[in-house]
């Protein structure tokens, strides 16, 4: 259980230092050491460590490659890992508006504008519900990384008017 909890971690770390395949293989081995009822591990109360934060690691993982490595189809990986540890019924609130948010960079990335309005107004939306000043900054960063093409668009400018006021994100 600690090993899969760790392999996650390594794996993040190895994409956001464009590492590709220290993190391909790091997530390979958190799902191979991955226990299938990991709540009779001895260590399970230890580890953050379930099969949604699996897959939702390894989300934020193909996130890190395709900002490293754009050529690569891991903006479509980031999706699919998401959308699966979004479908799993263990998942907490807090972790699903966690993967929206996610989504919505992903989406951001992949140039799909209106499933970037669609997640991260929810985003937003669930991060006011829930009350987390986490999330909202979250979903705030991902709003500040806005291509500039689509600073001119009525469903980007009708975002930023009913969730920022209108405010549009800083330039660079």
């Amino acid at each position: 259980m600690i090993r899969s909890d760790i392999y996650i971690a390594l794996a993040d770390a190895y994409a956001q230092c464009e590492e590709e395949q220290e993190a391909l293989k790091c997530i390979r081995l958190a799902q191979e050491h991955f226990l299938l009822y990991p709540e009779h591990d001895p260590s399970f109360l230890y580890a953050d460590c379930s099969l949604p934060v699996i897959h939702q690691w390894e989300g934020k993982m193909y996130l890190h490659l395709a900002e490293h490595f754009p050529a690569k189809n891991y903006y479509r990986k980031a999706w699919n890992a998401f959308d699966t540890a979004a479908n799993i019924q263990l998942l907490h609130d807090r972790g699903i508006s966690e993967i929206i948010i996610d989504q919505a960079d992903v989406a951001q990335g992949m140039g799909e504008l209106p499933l970037y309005v669609d997640h991260l107004r929810r985003g937003i939306m669930s991060a006011a519900t829930l009350g987390s000043q986490r999330r909202y900054n979250e979903a705030y960063a991902v709003y500040q990384k806005v291509p500039k093409k689509w600073l001119s668009e009525k469903q980007f400018l009708l975002l930023a008017r009913d969730i920022f006021g209108g405010q549009l994100p800083e330039s660079e």
